[in-house]
């Protein structure tokens, strides 16, 4: 009789091992599914940069170096994001989009709008202004009087804006004959420094937000070989730079 107690009590006792196994099982696919939640929780901040980059390269966006032109405002784009500015954060790009809406309206308002050409680069919002005859004459950087009035229509709004500016001068490759000046380069420069005291005594620019830089002809945009390339690239750009993203110090425990 307790030959046969001690047999059925060992036959219950194996019957429920599967009961530890099944309990493992379950513990280890718990753990898996918390560390594969883990894993996929997206970083919006970061992903939303990463969108952002891509978008540059999408089929349906326009091209970057083909931008729209509003119908009768030629030289104004008619919407600066489609310019390539994938590395600027979001915030600066929202910041420098609606500067550049007021700076179309008080241009198109003034009728000044034919001369300028507006888009947002990694650098900033780029104001480019032709230089032939509007702005100077050949070989001159005395500042022409419809250049005056675009610049002075530029001033009223960069005057307000707590935004650091650049004024960058440049030239086509055509060596300088005779004249004040010697080279590409001090034209250039001499041009964008003119633009720069105008906007500052003028226009009331605080001159510790304003800088002047020369490039003469090292950085082209369009082919020196023709007239018309060569007229694109003699050019003075008013550069709006991003502001400073705000860093936050992390609080003390």
């Amino acid at each position: 009789m307790k030959k046969k107690l001690t047999i059925h009590h060992e036959e219950e006792s194996n019957s429920e091992r599967w009961l530890l196994t099944y309990a493992d099982m379950i513990t280890l696919l718990m753990v898996l599914f918390i560390v594969l939640f883990a894993m996929s929780t997206v970083n919006i901040k970061k992903f939303n940069s990463f969108k952002s980059g891509l978008a540059v390269f999408s089929p349906t966006s326009p091209s970057a170096s083909h931008p729209s032109v509003l119908p009768g405002n030629q030289g104004l784009l008619k919407d600066p994001s489609l310019i390539t500015h994938s590395i600027l954060p979001q915030t600066s790009v929202m910041n420098l989009q609606q500067i550049s809406s007021l700076i179309k309206s008080s241009l198109i308002s003034q009728h000044l709008n034919q001369d300028v050409n507006l888009h947002i680069a990694h650098r900033g919002l780029v104001i480019r202004m032709l230089t032939d005859k509007v702005f100077f004459k050949v070989d001159s950087a005395t500042l022409q009087p419809q250049g005056q009035q675009v610049v002075n229509g530029l001033g009223k709004i960069l005057a307000k804006l707590p935004n650091n500016i650049a004024v960058e001068g440049y030239t086509d490759n055509q060596p300088i004959i005779g004249g004040p000046f010697s080279s590409n380069w001090e034209l250039s420069a001499v041009r964008a420094v003119t633009v720069l005291h105008h906007l500052v005594h003028s226009d009331g620019i605080p001159p510790q937000k304003i800088h002047a830089v020369a490039y003469g002809s090292q950085k082209p945009r369009y082919s020196n070989t023709t007239a018309s390339g060569r007229a694109k690239n003699r050019r003075v750009d008013v550069v709006i730079l991003p502001l400073p993203i705000p860093t936050t110090s992390p609080s003390a425990n």
